[in-house]
């Protein structure tokens, strides 16, 4: 009897504890569950963030790929230049010749997602920034401009255009296996 006493004369007190409880577990309710939908909708940002690195990789990768062939054709047109110059060279003709020194490159997934590059880290950021500036100074070149001039010395001009498309390649390749490697390991964090 001495319980229902008490409970008859704490009434209002235990009601006030109850509910304070009720608001407490209900609170941390809604605490856990914003938490949660935080880390979930984090972990959602994470994953765009990711996959738009990787597909972003995978477009200039596929834009190097196309260049290293058009790198390559040049070589050639600079292999049968050089080989004319040559020739005009040897014959003792005193003619002149103009050197082929301007190729065009096209950059057009870089060009429009260049906004892109700080998803890449700092040393890879520089690397693509290099390889695309090199690319770049050739197109700003201009063959119109180019004067005729002795064989022996456009052979020489060409054969250091010719190194530099070289240097040019093996740089477009290192960037392809830096961003290869990028790519990987984007898709590793993913999975």
């Amino acid at each position: 009897m001495q319980f229902l006493e008490f409970v008859e004369r704490y009434q209002g007190l235990i009601g006030a504890i109850m509910t304070l409880v009720a608001a407490f577990l209900g609170f941390g309710g809604v605490i856990y569950s914003q938490r949660k939908l935080m880390a979930m909708a984090e972990m959602q940002r994470l994953q765009q963030k990711r996959d738009e690195l990787t597909s972003f990789l995978n477009a200039v990768l596929g834009e190097l790929s196309s260049l290293q062939g058009a790198i390559e054709s040049a070589l050639n047109v600079l292999s049968a230049q050089i080989a004319i110059a040559e020739e005009l060279s040897g014959s003792g003709a005193g003619r002149k010749t103009q050197p082929r020194i301007a190729f065009r490159f096209a950059t057009p997934v870089f060009d429009s997602h260049v906004d892109r590059i700080g998803l890449l880290s700092p040393d890879l950021s520089f690397k693509m920034s290099s390889v695309y500036g090199q690319f770049k100074g050739f197109n700003t070149q201009v063959q119109d401009q180019v004067p005729e001039m002795d064989p022996t010395l456009a052979i020489r001009i060409m054969r250091s255009v010719r190194d530099t498309l070289r240097k040019l390649s093996s740089d477009a390749e290192s960037l392809a296996t830096a961003l290869t490697a990028s790519a990987s390991a984007a898709m590793a964090r993913k999975a």
